[in-house]
């Protein structure tokens, strides 16, 4: 055997290179490629929750400052006010007459948790400008901005308060403005 011996159990080494893969290696490959995969998907799942979650907050918090918006371009506009409900109101109310004299109102239902909006040259029925809206008030201040009024031709200013549920804290996110009534000392009550 020319001089050197062979061990034995020795794999022959020759030129070819290896034509398949061994069980072994396939049995590593796929389970790399299965913990890979398990990883990819936790990844986007958990990405997928995040994102969810974060639309339905913004979705409450645009509702809320929708609310606010269509209150406060009303009322900036507004002829006069004809009445509002109560700080310490359950459910806010406010009435007003905008310039052409049309009766507008904003109510909310404490019980399907709705703003509902009145405008009376449309339909003397209150339509859902709302839902899932958990407080809605309204406050009156005199001219100095601090005091509050209940008297209608005193009204200066009027504070908004819009409060949501936001669902990923189970807190609520309150959404306030003030308006200063442009037509002040023409309020009246009807």
């Amino acid at each position: 055997m020319n001089g050197t011996p062979r061990q034995f159990g020795a794999a022959k080494t020759s030129s070819r290179s290896r034509r398949a893969f061994t069980l072994v290696e396939l049995l590593i490959s796929m389970t790399v490629l299965t913990a890979l995969m398990t990883s990819i998907s936790v990844v986007l799942r958990t990405t997928r929750q995040a994102w969810e979650s974060h639309q339905s907050d913004l979705i409450a918090t645009q509702t809320a400052h929708a609310v606010v918006r269509h209150i406060v371009r009303e009322l900036r506009e507004a002829d006069s006010v004809v009445s509002v409900s109560a700080k310490t109101a359950a459910a806010g109310d406010l009435a007003i007459r905008d310039a052409t004299g049309v009766a507008l109102r904003w109510q909310h239902n404490t019980t399907t948790k709705q703003v509902l909006f009145t405008d009376a040259s449309v339909s003397a029925t209150a339509q859902t400008l709302a839902e899932n809206v958990s407080l809605l008030r309204f406050t009156a201040y005199a001219p100095d901005g601090t005091t509050e009024t209940s008297v209608i031709e005193q009204m200066q200013f009027l504070k908004i308060e819009v409060t949501v549920p936001v669902p990923s804290t189970g807190r609520t996110r309150t959404i306030n403005s003030w308006v200063w009534l442009r037509n002040f000392g023409r309020n009246q009550a009807e």
